[in-house]
């Protein structure tokens, strides 16, 4: 369990075989709580406690951004291992036991280092332990490779926690090609996508046969790509070539990029100030249309099809989509998870005055059903249409008939928070590695249904999208939402009689249908249930027409 506490902290890719070992300990966990009949199946993990932390913080020094094609293979096959105070090595990958020959609790004076090296990783080592230590720059390390081959070239660095230094970590010194930066050669120099991937190997000091080696390419390839950069550029030679790539990066890295005013054809997106907070609005469909207010989920983003985008003219309706805090841009909204949905409520009412927005109707897709209800306390109404929506968990039945992932994340949630900052910020790095579309199958790969669905090209960029959207400032966001939906926020459901409309696909993988049907029986004759026999979760990408019909249907109902 440790080791693979650690190895999905540095190993992004390895993220799903974490889950797994996760997943073991939890059942087990949960199993002897049941055993003893224990009334409030809570817990903590004590014995994994420190390394969570230890790895988080490992976690938030990794590179933000995901790296560039074959980028990742360099990183992820570089050694890494990590040193304890007494001078072992706690933890390695397999690229450690390939490359150096070295095993768990080997002490680091087996290191094949120069001596001057050894000397400065040994006084890095007793820092550790020290009670007034010297805060050191990062110690570059040149390992010799015990079957002769080239020098490996690392970085040593310490780690706190809880006030202390625990940990040193030795990785490559791979730095991260920023997407900006391929960007800003192709916006400058014409370069194209494959000679920007090229241009980012470059800009790491490789030769062309390890270049040609990383993208399964002929040397003779790589030399004509470099050539073509070089005349794109008005370069001369490779190091003149490398030394101006170098400087890009460093200019990307420190640029953040603006917001646009537009999100092109499709949309536009503005910024709403709530106090000293501020909140992006996204709008799509006619400025004349019918006012809806889209409520998104926690991982699904404000982004349609074009499909869909089509479909708003013909229906006359313009979506109001807020970006909820912590979620895209959104300024955080400080204050207790369990209150989340009541505070996002009076910002939106505040929101609808400066629109001059009046009895819209309200949509929650997915989890963001959850913010619907509370919404409607104060929004006063039309009518609220829930799409995929969640249900209030009243059962442990209701969260073990979700798929695995969606599962093991609400257990931890529910009776192991302490725990899911971890699981939550080890997912987020996955995604910020490139590994959205890894994660995206781990969500439906036993959802045949939505699996298909996720086949579709522009569905499949609009969810992934949809996953940085949720990530972007971190695991706050998806944090808040998991505390939510693995409750009884049945209470949100008072205080408005406006008619309810569900819609759900018979295939969801997350939500059953039979607690959707319970939920539309709790909810009285205000409440209408439509169930698409050949749908899953993601029925508002598959069927777009079903949903802005029922919206259609609130208007009239109201206007009638």
């Amino acid at each position: 369990m440790i080791e693979s506490i650690y190895r999905a902290a540095l190993e992004p890719g390895s993220y799903d075989a974490f889950m797994l070992e996760w997943d073991g300990y939890v059942s087990q966990r949960l199993a002897a709580l049941e055993a003893l009949k224990d009334s409030d199946p809570t817990f903590q993990a004590p014995e994994f406690e420190k390394h969570f932390e230890i790895a988080s913080q490992l976690i938030e020094r990794a590179p933000q951004t995901a790296p560039a094609p074959g980028q990742l293979v360099s990183q992820i096959g570089a050694p890494q291992f990590l040193i304890d105070a007494s001078g072992q090595v706690v933890w390695r990958n397999g690229a450690s036991a390939d490359a150096l020959g070295l095993q768990r609790r080997d002490a680091v004076d087996r290191l094949p280092l120069p001596p001057h090296q050894a000397a400065a990783l040994k006084a890095l080592v007793a820092d550790l332990s020290s009670d007034l230590s010297e805060i050191r720059a990062p110690l570059l390390l040149q390992l010799q490779a015990p079957n002769g081959g080239k020098p490996i070239h690392l970085r040593a660095e310490r780690f706190r926690y809880a006030g202390s230094t625990d940990v040193i970590l030795v990785a490559g010194l791979e730095p991260v090609w920023p997407p900006l930066a391929s960007q800003m050669l192709t916006d400058s120099y014409g370069l194209s996508a494959s000679e920007c991937e090229v241009a980012g190997l470059v800009a790491e000091g490789l030769p062309p046969a390890t270049i040609a080696e990383r993208r399964g390419a002929s040397v003779a390839t790589v030399r004509t790509q470099v050539k073509k950069i070089m005349s794109k550029t008005g370069t001369n030679a490779q190091g003149e070539l490398t030394a101006l790539l170098n400087n890009i990066r460093r200019l990307a890295e420190r640029h953040d990029l603006k917001r646009e005013e537009t999100l092109g054809p499709e949309g536009r997106i503005a910024t709403a100030r709530i106090g000293d907070r501020r909140m992006d609005l996204e709008f799509h469909g006619p400025e004349s249309g019918d006012p809806v207010i889209f409520l998104h989920g926690m991982l699904d983003g404000t982004a349609f099809t074009r499909s869909a985008q089509e479909l708003l003219a013909e229906y006359n309706l313009r979506f109001i989509c807020p970006h909820r805090p912590s979620f895209g841009q959104s300024d955080p909204d400080p204050g207790p998870f369990s209150e989340a949905p009541q505070r996002f409520a009076r910002d939106l009412k505040q929101v609808c005055g400066q629109l001059g927005v009046t009895q819209p109707v309200v949509v929650g897709h997915m989890a963001g059903s959850v913010y619907a209800f509370a919404a409607s306390q104060v929004c006063e109404p039309r009518g609220i249409v829930c799409v995929s929506g969640g249900v209030p968990i009243t059962s442990r039945k209701q969260i073990s008939a979700m798929t695995r992932r969606q599962r093991l994340v609400a257990f931890t949630a529910l009776h192991a928070p302490n725990m899911l900052p971890y699981v939550l910020r080890a997912g987020i790095h996955q995604l910020k590695s490139g590994g959205d579309k890894r994660f995206l199958t781990s969500l439906y790969e036993n959802a045949p249904v939505d699996f298909k669905v996720t086949q579709d090209p522009e569905i499949r960029r609009l969810i992934l999208d949809g996953y940085q959207f949720t990530v972007r400032q971190g695991h706050r966001a998806f944090e808040i939402d998991s505390h939510q939906v693995v409750r009884d926020w049945s209470h949100l459901t008072a205080g408005s009689d406006a008619p309810v409309h569900l819609i759900h696909g018979a295939h969801d993988s997350v939500v059953t249908v039979d607690s959707v049907r319970e939920f539309s029986r709790s909810l009285g004759r205000r409440a209408e249930l439509t169930v698409l026999d050949e749908a899953g979760q993601l029925l508002f990408y598959q069927s777009p027409r079903v949903v802005l019909d029922a919206i259609r249907a609130q208007f009239a109902c109201s206007q009638a």
